[in-house]
C-alpha cells in the first residue's frame, strides 16, 4: 500500500497541471484511426480500436480498449426551486477507452470518442492533454503539454482530530496472501456531488457537466487497472439551483459541512464512496479528507466506506468483531455463518432449478445452479431454459390479469412489424431498435390478448392496445433507462411455434436442445439428469458423478472448495478503507487538471482572436456538445 502511495502522490504534480500560455505548448493535430476489432455488425464484449497521434512531429500509435464504468442504473438527481428531481439519462457508455502508447510499456492513455478525442496521454516522464478543436471542420484537435504552474496549491487538508480520543493503534496486515481469483473483481460505487459554481462554471448544462464528471472517472480508472479495481459512478447529484451547504471557509470546515449533510441526507442509493466537486477562483488546497479514518461513520467525508453492520464489524477498524464470523452473505445470519444443509436459494421452478445450500465454510450461497436446457416440463408442453419454465399464457395472465394469454400471429404480426418501442427484438450496438424477421415475431417482445373493458393502467409506462381478427391485443412499453432489461422482452426458451423456441430473439428448433439435455443425461445412468454444469443431479438415493452407487442420503453435488475461496475475498475487507483514501487523491487532482486546463484553453482562443486576420472574421468560435438519443 504504500508502493501505491508513492505513486499517487508522483501523480500529484503531473495531473494538477495546466497548459502554459505560450503558443508553443499548444499543438493542432489530426489524429487517424487506423484499427477496430469490430464493425457495426458484430457483436463482442469490447472494442480495440487504434489511433496515429502526431505529437512534437513525430507519429505515436496508440491502443485502446473500451471499458464501461458507468452503473447500469446509472441516475442523475437535480433540482429545480429545491424540489429534487430524479432522471436517467442518455449518457454514451460504449465510448470510453483506456490503453497505452505503442513502444512505451509504462505509458497510460484515456480518451473519449463521445465527440472527437478527449483525455490525456501519459508518457513516463510527460504528459499531454488533447481535446477537439471546437467548430473545426476536419478532425483537428487542441493537443498541449500539462505542466504544474501552482506549486504553492497543497495536494489535500490533513484533518486532524485531536479533540476526539481515538485509538491510533490500527494494524494493517502486509502479510502475504494468495490471490483472489478473477472470478472476483472488485468495484467501488461512487456518488458525486457538483456544487453550484462548478455547475455554472461547467456551462449550467446538465448533459455538459454530467460528461465532464465522466471523464473524471475515467481518468481516475486508468490509475487503478493494475489493482483490478473498478470505480463505478453509480449515481450523480448537481446542485444546479443553490449549494445545500456553504462552501465557504477553509477546506476542513468545508469537510465537516458536506459530511453532516451527508449523513442526514445522502440515502439517495447504495453506494461505497461520495465526493463533493467545488469550483474556486483562487484554490490554496485541491481538497480535503479525514487520512486513515475512512471507515468510521462520523468522519467519513469526502469518502465514506460501507464496513458492515455494526453488530458484525468494529467501525475503527473495519475488521469482523472477536466472535464474528461473517456480516453478509446469504448464509452468514447474527454474524455467523449458516450450518451445511440450510436452503439459501429456493428454487425458481420445481422442474426447472436446484435449489442451493449452505456449505457450513462460507456466508456465500455458492453458484447459481439450474436443471440443464431443453428437459421438458409442465406435463411436456414447454421445456426448462434457465431454470425456469416460460409458458407465454401464465405471463401474460400475470401482467395483464385473470383471462390474458399469448396473442395470436396476427397481433404480433400486427405490432412487432412496426419495429418502435412496443414491437421490436432488441436494440443494436447504435441503440436503435431491431426490425423481427417474419419467423421471428414471437421473439420480440410480449404481446398478449386483453379479456376486458376496463383500460389496463401500468404506471410509468404507455399501453398500445391493436384490434387483429376479432382479438384485443395488448402490449407495454415500461418508461425504464436503457441499461435495465425489458421487462416484456420474451425470455429464451419461450415457445414460438410448433417444435420451436426462442433463443436469443430468434425462433429455432427445439429438437436440437433436447437432444444435447438427453446426450448429457445419458451418463447419470438412467438415475439422474444433468445440470446447466453437465454433470449429473442424482435421484434421491444415489451418489455422483454418475448416479450408478446408491447412498442412504438424498442428492447431492459434486462438492468444490467454494468456502476458502470467498473467505479470501471476504478477507481483504480490512484493507479496503485504505484503498478508499487513494482513490480521493486522483479524483481530486484530476478535477483540478480538467478545470484549469479548460479555463487556460478559453485564454489562449480569447488571444489568438485579438490578431485581425480574414479568416478570423469570417469564423466563429462554437461550442458543440454531443449527446445520445
Amino acid at each position: 500500500m504504500f508502493r501505491l502511495w508513492l505513486l499517487l502522490a508522483g501523480l500529484c504534480g503531473l495531473l494538477a497541471s495546466r497548459p502554459g500560455f505560450q503558443n508553443s505548448l499548444l499543438q493542432i493535430v489530426i489524429p487517424e484511426k487506423i484499427q477496430t476489432n469490430t464493425n457495426d455488425s458484430s457483436e463482442i464484449e469490447y472494442e480495440q480500436i487504434s489511433y496515429i497521434i502526431p505529437i512534437d512531429e513525430k507519429l505515436y500509435t496508440v491502443h485502446l480498449k473500451q471499458r464501461y464504468f458507468l452503473a447500469d442504473n446509472f441516475m442523475i438527481y437535480l433540482y429545480n426551486q429545491g424540489s429534487m428531481n430524479t432522471y436517467s439519462s442518455d449518457i454514451q457508455t460504449q465510448c470510453y477507452y483506456q490503453g497505452n502508447i505503442e513502444g512505451y510499456p509504462d505509458s497510460m492513455v484515456t480518451l473519449s470518442t463521445c465527440s472527437g478525442l478527449r483525455g490525456i496521454l501519459q508518457f513516463e516522464n510527460v504528459s499531454y492533454g488533447i481535446e477537439p478543436l471546437e467548430s473545426a471542420v476536419e478532425f483537428q484537435h487542441v493537443l498541449y503539454k500539462l505542466k504544474n504552474e501552482d506549486n504553492d496549491i497543497a495536494i489535500f487538508i490533513d484533518r486532524s482530530l485531536k479533540e476526539q480520543p481515538m485509538d491510533d493503534n490500527i494494524f494493517i496486515s502486509e502479510k502475504s496472501e494468495p490471490a483472489v481469483p478473477d472470478l472476483f473483481p472488485l468495484y467501488l460505487e461512487m456518488h458525486i456531488v457538483v456544487d453550484k459554481t462548478l455547475f455554472d462554471y461547467w456551462g449550467s448544462d446538465s448533459m455538459i457537466v454530467t460528461n465532464k464528471v465522466i471523464e473524471i472517472v475515467g481518468l481516475a480508472n486508468s490509475m487503478f487497472t493494475q489493482f483490478k479495481v473498478t470505480i463505478v459512478l453509480s449515481s450523480l447529484e448537481l446542485w444546479s439551483d443553490e449549494n445545500k451547504i456553504s462552501t465557504v471557509g477553509e477546506a476542513d470546515e468545508l469537510l465537516q459541512k458536506f459530511l453532516e449533510w451527508k449523513q442526514s441526507y445522502l440515502n439517495l442509493r447504495p453506494h461505497d464512496i461520495a465526493y463533493l466537486l467545488i469550483y474556486t477562483d483562487y484554490p490554496r488546497y485541491l481538497g480535503a479528507v479525514f487520512p486513515g479514518t475512512m471507515c468510521i461513520t462520523r468522519y467519513s467525508a469526502g469518502v465514506a466506506l460501507q464496513c458492515g453492520p455494526a453488530s458484525c464489524c468494529d467501525f475503527r477498524t473495519c475488521v469482523l468483531k472477536d466472535g464474528a464470523k461473517c456480516y453478509k452473505g446469504l448464509c452468514c445470519k447474527d454474524c455467523q455463518i449458516l450450518q451445511s444443509g440450510v436452503e439459501c436459494r429456493p428454487k425458481a421452478h420445481p422442474e426447472c432449478d436446484i435449489a442451493e445450500n449452505c456449505n457450513g465454510s462460507s456466508p456465500e450461497c455458492g453458484p447459481d445452479i439450474t436443471l440443464i436446457n431443453g428437459l421438458s416440463c409442465k406435463n411436456n408442453k414447454f421445456i426448462c431454459y434457465d431454470g425456469d419454465c416460460h409458458d407465454l399464457d401464465a405471463r401474460c395472465e400475470s401482467v395483464f390479469g385473470k383471462g390474458s394469454r399469448n396473442a395470436p400471429f396476427a397481433c404480433y404480426e400486427e405490432i412487432q412489424s412496426q419495429s418502435d418501442r412496443f414491437g421490436n427484438c432488441g436494440r443494436d450496438r447504435n441503440n436503435k431498435y431491431v426490425f423481427c424477421g417474419w419467423r421471428n415475431l414471437i421473439c420480440g417482445r410480449l404481446v398478449c390478448t386483453y379479456p376486458t373493458r376496463k383500460p389496463f393502467h401500468q404506471e410509468n409506462g404507455d399501453v398500445i392496445y391493436a384490434f387483429v381478427r376479432d382479438s384485443v391485443c395488448i402490449t407495454v412499453d415500461y418508461k425504464l433507462p436503457r441499461t435495465v432489461p425489458d421487462p416484456l422482452a420474451v425470455k429464451n426458451g419461450s415457445q414460438c411455434d410448433i417444435g420451436r423456441v426462442c433463443v436469443n430473439r430468434e425462433c429455432v428448433e427445439s429438437r436440437i436442445i433436447k437432444a444435447s439435455a438427453h446426450v448429457c443425461s445419458q451418463q447419470c445412468s438412467g438415475h439422474g439428469v444433468c445440470d446447466s454444469r453437465n454433470k449429473c443431479h442424482c435421484s434421491p438415493g444415489y451418489k455422483p458423478p454418475n448416479c450408478q452407487i446408491r447412498s442412504k442420503g438424498f442428492s447431492i453435488f459434486p462438492e468444490e472448495d467454494m468456502g476458502s475461496i470467498m473467505e479470501r475475498a471476504s478477507g481483504k475487507t480490512e484493507n479496503t478503507w485504505l484503498l478508499g483514501f487513494l482513490i480521493a487523491l486522483p479524483i481530486l487532482i484530476v478535477t483540478t487538471a480538467i478545470v484549469l486546463a479548460r479555463k487556460q484553453l478559453k485564454k489562449w482562443f480569447a488571444k489568438e482572436e485579438e490578431f485581425p486576420s480574414s479568416e478570423s472574421k469570417s469564423q466563429e468560435s462554437t461550442q458543440t456538445q454531443s449527446s445520445s438519443n
